[in-house]
């Protein structure tokens, strides 16, 4: 399951910043009344001249009916354990995961990056999108 978001830079509109973001269900460790997913990250600098930092993060995982289970709050710093500087072309990608009392659920969230580079040091959030988190074994 996949999600993918471009956010426009603060000020001239082209394109900043690209995130897909991409779950899978790992069933050999869930057990009855936890599903365990593993999720992909993949952030990269499309615009063609301006340099950006990832600040900090936001996710929201919550079961199909809306509840929340777990929120990682608005400014938590990084992600695990990095802040990388991205300049124009380059990416970062990361994985990690997370268990839940649920077998179908989302998570949805967001990244405070900064430019750093070019027209100042605007800061401004790069969606992450809402992924579906299902527990159903997959051959891919």
């Amino acid at each position: 399951c996949t999600a993918v978001t471009t956010t426009p830079s603060t000020d001239d509109g082209v394109d900043m910043v690209h995130v897909e973001a991409t779950s899978r269900y790992i069933p050999w460790v869930s057990t009855e009344g936890r599903s365990v997913f593993a999720y992909r990250i993949y952030i990269e600098n499309v615009h063609p001249s301006r340099t950006c930092r990832l600040l900090a993060r936001h996710w929201i995982f919550r079961k199909a009916g809306g509840e929340v289970v777990v929120e990682v709050p608005r400014g938590s710093r990084g992600v695990v354990g990095f802040t990388p500087i991205l300049k124009p072309g380059q990416a970062f990608e990361y994985m990690s995961g997370t268990g839940m009392p649920c077998s179908y659920g989302t998570m949805e969230g967001s990244f405070q990056m900064i430019e750093v580079a070019g027209s100042g040091r605007k800061i401004f959030d790069a969606s992450a999108g809402c992924v579906p988190l299902r527990a159903v074994a997959s051959d891919h």
